[in-house]
């Protein structure tokens, strides 16, 4: 099956990123991004994915034996201002929430459309893995519905130093549970 038939912008982001930039960048098969998930109505069209990070307001349906996390971000501020107080809040209590010791990867994390709550969300990872701006947006624009780079550049302006935004604490916890998960998978 493929989950890009019943999920907006479903892609593997270590996968993405490794082809963009032509080498190994990332683990593959570790960090996944999409939209909505009504019209997926089994656990295998998603590849059975365990953990599940929803960033919209309204939950998702529970069909799966999996874990689902929802990390709203508020719909009255443009999520893209990521210089703006509240929505750093949200991010890192997205990326706690993804560095959690409870929480299995591979992980989806989805929105709508998988395109800018996901973006920026993606984006902020991205940052913490030491991959360039420039990649960052080359993952972000393979996202159906984006007008251009723009929106990207002003959240990765807003972001500034990683470690400014996440404490060097998150950046680390990131980085080794993606290490862990790669070395977990075989890469």
């Amino acid at each position: 099956m493929n989950p890009k038939e019943h999920v907006k912008n479903f892609r593997d982001i270590g996968k993405s990123v490794n082809t963009l930039g032509g080498e190994v960048l990332l683990p593959e098969g570790v960090l996944y991004r999409g939209g909505k998930l009504e019209q997926v109505y089994s656990h295998e069209e998603i590849l059975n994915i365990p953990t599940i990070i929803n960033l919209r307001q309204g939950r998702d349906v529970q069909r799966f034996s999996c874990d689902y996390l929802h990390v709203p971000a508020e719909n009255k501020i443009e999520n893209y201002n990521t210089s703006h107080g509240r929505i750093r809040k949200w991010i890192k209590a997205v990326i706690s929430a993804l560095v959690s010791d409870q929480v299995k990867l591979p992980i989806l994390i989805h929105c709508t459309s998988g395109k800018d709550r996901t973006g920026v969300i993606a984006a902020v990872v991205l940052k913490a893995l030491g991959i360039s701006d420039n990649l960052i947006i080359q993952e972000y624009m393979l996202s159906d519905g984006v007008s251009g780079p723009s929106s990207i550049r002003f959240a990765l302006d807003g972001i500034g130093e990683i470690n400014v935004l996440l404490k060097q604490e998150l950046v680390n916890k990131l980085r080794r549970k993606v290490e862990t998960a790669k070395l977990s998978f075989g890469e």
